[in-house]
């Protein structure tokens, strides 16, 4: 995966279609979503990143981010870990 690889690339456009929704909010969760993937690539090469998402996280009960994302206000609580990951808080 290249610098410039998308969260789409990394995930596949099946997953990102699953966690994005359809609807009148599908555009906010997918912007969303491209939040995530820039701000792990902030510290991560789009390879971990992709890792990353796919690897259960403490600051989510231990589940994958992947999956949180896919609930109703999960793409909000994994922005934030990886907000407060970006600035070095604890999880």
């Amino acid at each position: 995966m290249s610098r410039k690889s998308t969260v789409e690339q990394a995930l596949g456009p099946a997953e990102v279609a699953q966690i994005a929704g359809s609807g009148p909010s599908s555009g906010e969760r997918l912007e969303a979503l491209h939040c995530i993937w820039d701000g792990l690539l902030d510290m991560y090469t789009p390879r971990q990143a992709a890792v990353w998402l796919r690897t259960a996280a403490p600051g989510l009960e231990n589940r994958r981010p992947v999956d949180v994302m896919r609930e109703p206000d999960g793409l909000n609580r994994v922005l934030d870990l990886v907000s407060r990951l970006t600035w070095g808080l604890p999880e």
